[in-house]
Formats: C-alpha cells, structure tokens, sequence
C-alpha cells in the first residue's frame, strides 16, 4: 500500500525492512548459505549471486537493476506496456506491468495495457472492489476501512487513474476492464489512433516485456 514500496528500492520500502527484520529471526543463530539466480526479461539466467543470505541479496538486487532497469530520456504522453504470455497469465498479474508502466508516464497521459490474460483475472478480490464502487477515491475509502489480499493491486491501480487513463487491449469481457477503471479496445492499433488523434504530437513509449522492465529517468 505504501508508494515506498516499489519495484528495485530497497531504502525506505517498508516490504523490503519487514523481510530483512523477519530473516534476522533465522539468521540470529545460524549461517545461512544461500543461491539466487537473477532473469532477464525472456527469463533466461542472467546471473547468479551466492554466499551469505543477505550479502548475496544485495549483489543479486545490485545486478537485477542492471538487467532490468531502462534509462528514458523524459516521461511520454502514451506508454504501451506489455505483459507478454508466458509469465503472465492473468490480470492480478498484469498489474506489474502497469506499476512499472506508469514510471515513464506523463500526468494526464495515457497507459496501454496489452496482455491476453489467458487464465482470466486471477485474484478476483480485486476487481470484487473495484466493481463495487463507482470512484477511485470510493475505492481507497474501502481499502483502508477493512484490507484483504489483493486489495493492493486495486489501491495502486486507482492511484494512477487519479492523474491518468488507463487502457487497456486484452481478451477480458470489456465489462469487467470498465468496472476497474479501464477503458477497454479490440486493437493496441485503435487505441494508438485515437490516443494520436487527440494528441497529434504525443511522446509514445513502448515497453515490451513491461512486467519485468523499470523505467528510470535519466
């Protein structure tokens, strides 16, 4: 629920401090070896860190921001984010693909989900919310009165559609798109046009593999 909590932050991200205090319980009276591997966005080795369990976390973090991290000149008008099949395979998933989206993102502009959801919507406590409220501010009015697993992806997701569109190209019955504050379209071709038309000279950046790639703002 915290904006601290991000994709490759570790200072001040409350998910990361939690962890490392509940490993420190293992770790009081005991070595522990451990072996990470790192993936690259076709989720081929990339590299491997090994040794102390947090020693060889940090290496681990230090190279995935390498592989993962993407350098962007300035935030566009239109970001198309991916999230290609396989790994993703719902929409509870997709999410991932949005909040890294939205890095590279102008206010006001707009995001492009694109994502077959083949397994449909996974956790469907999320979109239960969304559905059940006609507001993002609704939405987060709920959240913080009683939270559920799941309801983090809705709270991020209504952030965003506070300063931004979200749309989204997918399999899903548009019905359901529309209940979670997305506007749904048949093609990334239709809805390329008429973002264009209403902004002839907007900045569009593609992310193709947006699941697992950080933009970074020089």
């Amino acid at each position: 629920m915290s904006s601290g909590a991000a994709a490759l932050v570790l200072d001040g991200n409350p998910v990361h401090e939690d962890m490392t205090e509940a490993l420190r319980f293992l770790t009081a009276d005991r070595d522990v070896f451990t072996i990470l591997a790192v993936l690259d966005g076709r989720r081929r080795m990339g590299a491997v860190a090994a040794g102390d369990i947090e020693q060889a976390f940090l290496a681990a973090t230090e190279i995935s921001c390498e592989i993962s991290a993407v350098r962007v000149e300035s935030k566009a008008d239109v970001v198309v984010a991916v999230a290609p099949y396989p790994p993703v395979a719902d929409l509870y998933q997709s999410q991932h693909a949005l909040e890294n989206g939205k890095l590279a993102l102008a206010d006001g502009g707009v995001i492009i989900l694109v994502t077959e959801c083949r397994q449909g919507i996974g956790n469907p406590a999320f979109v239960e919310l969304a559905s059940s409220v006609s507001t993002p501010e609704e939405a987060l009015d709920k959240i913080h009165a009683g939270y559920r697993l799941g309801y983090h992806k809705v709270a991020r997701m209504v952030e965003t559609a506070r300063w931004a569109e979200m749309w989204a190209v997918t399999d899903l019955d548009p019905r359901v798109l529309e209940s979670i504050f997305m506007r749904p379209f048949a093609s990334l071709q239709t809805a390329l046009d008429e973002a264009l038309a209403a902004k002839p000279d907007a900045k569009v950046l593609f992310l193709m593999a947006a699941n697992v790639t950080v933009p970074r703002l020089d």
